[in-house]
Protein backbone atom coordinates (compact mmCIF):
# COMPACT_ATOMS: atom_id res chain seq x y z
CA UNK A 1 0.00 0.00 0.00
CA UNK A 2 1.70 3.12 -0.86
CA UNK A 3 -1.26 6.02 -0.89
CA UNK A 4 -2.78 5.76 2.61
CA UNK A 5 -4.89 8.66 2.09
CA UNK A 6 -6.56 6.94 -0.42
CA UNK A 7 -6.82 4.10 1.18
CA UNK A 8 -8.11 5.20 4.59
CA UNK A 9 -11.17 7.51 5.29
CA UNK A 10 -11.44 10.20 8.17
CA UNK A 11 -14.52 11.32 9.73
CA UNK A 12 -15.43 13.98 12.27
CA UNK A 13 -15.33 12.19 14.99
CA UNK A 14 -11.98 11.02 14.88
CA UNK A 15 -12.71 7.58 13.28
CA UNK A 16 -10.42 6.04 10.47
CA UNK A 17 -12.09 3.39 8.00
CA UNK A 18 -11.46 1.58 5.10
CA UNK A 19 -12.29 3.02 1.66
CA UNK A 20 -14.87 0.40 0.56
CA UNK A 21 -14.67 2.06 -3.51
CA UNK A 22 -11.25 -0.21 -3.98
CA UNK A 23 -10.52 -3.54 -4.78
CA UNK A 24 -10.95 -6.19 -2.44
CA UNK A 25 -7.12 -7.34 -1.92
CA UNK A 26 -6.87 -3.49 -1.59
CA UNK A 27 -9.44 -3.23 1.63
CA UNK A 28 -7.83 -6.66 2.64
CA UNK A 29 -4.54 -4.50 3.16
CA UNK A 30 -5.78 -1.59 4.37
CA UNK A 31 -7.56 -3.03 7.23
CA UNK A 32 -4.52 -5.29 8.03
CA UNK A 33 -2.92 -2.52 8.41
CA UNK A 34 -5.75 -0.16 10.82
CA UNK A 35 -5.23 -3.99 12.37
CA UNK A 36 -1.88 -3.78 13.09
CA UNK A 37 -1.52 -0.20 14.36
CA UNK A 38 -5.28 -0.44 16.18
CA UNK A 39 -6.17 2.84 14.61
CA UNK A 40 -9.78 1.83 14.93
CA UNK A 41 -10.31 2.13 18.64
CA UNK A 42 -12.79 4.06 19.96
CA UNK A 43 -14.32 4.92 23.37
CA UNK A 44 -17.69 2.94 23.97
CA UNK A 45 -16.99 0.55 21.46
CA UNK A 46 -16.01 -3.34 21.62
CA UNK A 47 -12.78 -1.70 20.34
CA UNK A 48 -11.63 0.47 23.26
CA UNK A 49 -8.67 2.41 23.24
CA UNK A 50 -6.04 1.50 26.20
CA UNK A 51 -5.93 4.07 28.88
CA UNK A 52 -3.01 5.73 27.28
CA UNK A 53 -4.32 6.02 23.54
CA UNK A 54 -5.54 8.80 22.70
CA UNK A 55 -4.89 8.59 18.96
CA UNK A 56 -8.79 9.19 18.51
CA UNK A 57 -9.19 12.35 20.10
CA UNK A 58 -6.32 14.04 18.45
CA UNK A 59 -8.17 12.91 15.31
CA UNK A 60 -11.46 14.55 16.77
CA UNK A 61 -9.68 17.55 17.99
CA UNK A 62 -7.35 18.25 14.67
CA UNK A 63 -10.77 17.97 12.79
CA UNK A 64 -12.16 20.40 15.11
CA UNK A 65 -9.56 22.93 14.90
CA UNK A 66 -8.91 22.60 10.79
CA UNK A 67 -12.72 23.09 10.48
CA UNK A 68 -12.63 26.47 12.37
CA UNK A 69 -9.55 27.13 10.52
CA UNK A 70 -11.43 26.80 7.17
CA UNK A 71 -14.50 28.79 8.59
CA UNK A 72 -11.68 31.80 9.43
CA UNK A 73 -10.19 31.12 5.56
CA UNK A 74 -13.64 31.35 3.73
CA UNK A 75 -14.24 34.33 5.41
CA UNK A 76 -11.41 36.27 4.89
CA UNK A 77 -9.85 36.16 8.23
CA UNK A 78 -6.94 34.65 7.98
CA UNK A 79 -4.59 34.04 5.29
CA UNK A 80 -3.36 30.69 3.32
CA UNK A 81 0.01 30.22 5.09
CA UNK A 82 -1.79 30.48 8.40
CA UNK A 83 -3.55 27.75 7.81
CA UNK A 84 -0.21 25.61 6.32
CA UNK A 85 1.85 26.78 9.73
CA UNK A 86 -0.99 26.10 11.67
CA UNK A 87 -1.61 22.32 9.84
CA UNK A 88 2.41 21.99 10.71
CA UNK A 89 1.99 23.02 14.33
CA UNK A 90 -1.15 20.82 14.99
CA UNK A 91 -0.12 17.61 12.64
CA UNK A 92 -2.84 15.09 11.14
CA UNK A 93 -2.16 16.25 7.94
CA UNK A 94 -5.12 13.64 6.66
CA UNK A 95 -7.64 15.40 8.92
CA UNK A 96 -6.87 18.86 7.33
CA UNK A 97 -6.31 17.46 3.68
CA UNK A 98 -10.17 15.91 4.06
CA UNK A 99 -11.37 19.27 5.87
CA UNK A 100 -10.32 21.69 3.30
CA UNK A 101 -11.84 19.80 0.41
CA UNK A 102 -12.87 21.59 -2.47
CA UNK A 103 -10.28 24.19 -1.77
CA UNK A 104 -7.56 23.51 -4.15
CA UNK A 105 -4.79 25.96 -3.22
CA UNK A 106 -4.67 25.02 0.86
CA UNK A 107 -4.63 21.01 -0.65
CA UNK A 108 -1.97 22.10 -3.26
CA UNK A 109 -0.04 23.58 -0.12
CA UNK A 110 -0.72 20.87 1.64
CA UNK A 111 1.14 18.58 -0.82
CA UNK A 112 3.60 20.55 -1.43
CA UNK A 113 4.59 21.84 2.14
CA UNK A 114 4.84 18.87 3.68
CA UNK A 115 7.92 17.04 3.20
CA UNK A 116 7.06 12.94 2.17
CA UNK A 117 4.20 13.65 0.69
CA UNK A 118 4.28 12.26 -2.72
CA UNK A 119 2.22 14.92 -5.38
CA UNK A 120 1.39 11.81 -8.05
CA UNK A 121 -1.03 10.39 -5.17
CA UNK A 122 -3.77 13.23 -5.74
CA UNK A 123 -4.62 14.50 -9.30
CA UNK A 124 -4.32 18.22 -9.80
CA UNK A 125 -7.20 18.06 -12.37
CA UNK A 126 -9.87 16.60 -9.80
CA UNK A 127 -9.43 19.06 -6.62
CA UNK A 128 -6.32 16.71 -5.82
CA UNK A 129 -8.11 13.80 -5.03
CA UNK A 130 -6.34 10.75 -4.20
CA UNK A 131 -5.74 8.40 -6.85
CA UNK A 132 -4.61 4.71 -7.61
CA UNK A 133 -0.48 5.03 -7.75
CA UNK A 134 -0.45 1.22 -10.08
CA UNK A 135 -3.50 1.09 -11.81
CA UNK A 136 -2.19 -1.76 -13.77
CA UNK A 137 -1.42 -3.84 -10.70
CA UNK A 138 -3.43 -6.16 -8.97
CA UNK A 139 -3.59 -3.94 -5.71
CA UNK A 140 -3.17 -0.93 -7.69
CA UNK A 141 -2.79 1.44 -4.31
Amino acid sequence: MNNTYYSLIYDETGRVHVNGNMSELSRKKAQNLLDLIQLQRYPGTDKSPSPKDFRWKYRFEAWNKASRYKELYLKGAIAEDDVIDYAHCNGQWSIWFTVFKGIDSIRHRLITDFPGTCAHCFDENNHYEPVERNPDCPDPV
